[in-house]
C-alpha cells in the first residue's frame, strides 16, 4: 500500500512538472518575430492581438500586453471594435501573398509583407524583459505606432 501511494505521489508530481509550461524565452530577435509569424499564419484566421495575456506576454513586453488587453475589454465593452481593426502583423484586414524577414538586430526586425499591388514595412521594436526578447512597439510605413493606436 505504501508503495502506491509513493507511485501515485510520484506519478503526480511528474504530471505536475510536464504539464506546467513556463512562457517562451527568446535570445534572438530574429527567433521571436519568426515563432510570432509561424504561430499566427499571415493567411490565417487566428490573430495574435485577440489571444490571452498568457499568450500575449510571451511575445510583446509587459506594457504593449496591457495595452492590448486594455483593448480587448474595451471591445468587448463596446460590441465592437476599439483602437485596432487589423491584424497587427500585416497592418491590415486583407491577406497578403506573403512576407520576409528583411533586417533583424538586437533591438529592430523588419518585416516586408507583400500584397498584389504593393508592399508594407513592419519596424518591430524589441526590448529585453528579464533575459528574454519582447515586442516594445510595431511601427508601420504610414508612420503609424501601435502603442499610439492604443493609447487613444
Amino acid at each position: 500500500m505504501k508503495i502506491l501511494i509513493l507511485e501515485l505521489l510520484c506519478l503526480s508530481l511528474l504530471s505536475g512538472c510536464v504539464s506546467a509550461k513556463e512562457a517562451e524565452c527568446y535570445n534572438t530577435s530574429k527567433a521571436l518575430i519568426t515563432d510570432l509569424y509561424d504561430k499566427f499564419p499571415i493567411n490565417g484566421d487566428e490573430v495574435v492581438e485577440n489571444k490571452n495575456r498568457k499568450t500575449l506576454s510571451n511575445f510583446f513586453d509587459k506594457n504593449l500586453t496591457n495595452l492590448l488587453i486594455k483593448d480587448q475589454e474595451c471591445s468587448k465593452r463596446n460590441n465592437g471594435v476599439c483602437n485596432i481593426d487589423f491584424n497587427i502583423l500585416i497592418h491590415s484586414q486583407d491577406t497578403p501573398n506573403k512576407y520576409k524577414i528583411l533586417q533583424d538586430t538586437d533591438n529592430l526586425v523588419t518585416v516586408k509583407v507583400e500584397y498584389h499591388q504593393y508592399s508594407e514595412f513592419i519596424n518591430f521594436v524589441i526590448n529585453k524583459e528579464s533575459s528574454c526578447k519582447k515586442i516594445g512597439n510595431i511601427k508601420y510605413d504610414d508612420r503609424s505606432d501601435l502603442i499610439k493606436m492604443l493609447r487613444k
